[in-house]
């Protein structure tokens, strides 16, 4: 008798903790089925930002544009850019204020692109560098590239499309984003804020622009 409540009891506890285990794995489906997705699957949206201050996309001519935006000081070609995958382009905002803040004391728009549907290589999903989960973990995309002629012929086909191509924002729209984020007290935005070198300097940039609005010269 004793020995059959023992056994009962052992399965008890063994179903309980299989039952704990479980639910606690299920926690994670949605986060596993959201990564899957982003990892499989072709975005809405595929937004390349820009990154000179030359609204180059703006530009008729490819190389050109590869010598702004894709060339650094060394001279060397990336051909392994980065992107944001994004459900749609009014995300555009969020991910350039993330990108910018993580990189920039002071934060300005620009002339981005959506590549979304172009042909040209896969986009996979790669950690980025910024203080945010969405731009670092979920939403970071490079496009690997085999040569600066594959490069080129892409950004001739971003060039030919034009204008439906090109996603804008402004100074204003980050900063008045970065400001809603701290209104609603976001972790995230908080701890940048306060901490890192750069986002640091944003709270001055808000409370300047605040200003501005206050006189009317905005």
């Amino acid at each position: 008798m004793a020995f059959r409540v023992i056994s009962t009891t052992f399965k008890f506890v063994a179903r309980l903790r299989f039952l704990r285990a479980l639910t606690a794995a299920l926690a994670y489906v949605p986060q596993l089925k959201r990564l899957w997705t982003n990892w499989t699957t072709r975005p809405a949206v595929l937004l390349r930002l820009e990154t000179s201050r030359r609204s180059a996309w703006e530009l008729p001519d490819a190389k050109q544009i590869i010598e702004y935006e894709f060339t650094s000081k060394a001279g060397l070609v990336d051909l392994s850019p980065s992107f944001y995958a994004l459900e749609d382009r009014a995300q555009a905002v969020r991910a350039h204020a993330e990108h910018s803040a993580s990189n920039l004391d002071n934060p300005r728009g620009g002339v981005n692109v959506d590549v979304a549907g172009l042909a040209g290589p896969r986009p996979k999903h790669t950690p980025g560098e910024t203080e945010f989960a969405f731009t670092r973990d979920e939403a970071h995309r490079e496009l690997r590239f085999r040569n600066e002629g594959q490069l080129l012929a892409f950004v001739a086909r971003i060039v030919e499309a034009g204008e439906p191509r090109r996603v804008r924002t402004t100074r204003e729209q980050l900063l008045d984003y970065a400001t809603e984020r701290l209104r609603v007290d976001d972790r995230e935005w908080a701890i940048a804020c306060r901490d890192h070198h750069k986002a640091s300097k944003w709270p001055e940039q808000i409370e300047k622009l605040r200003r501005r609005r206050a006189r009317g010269t905005s």
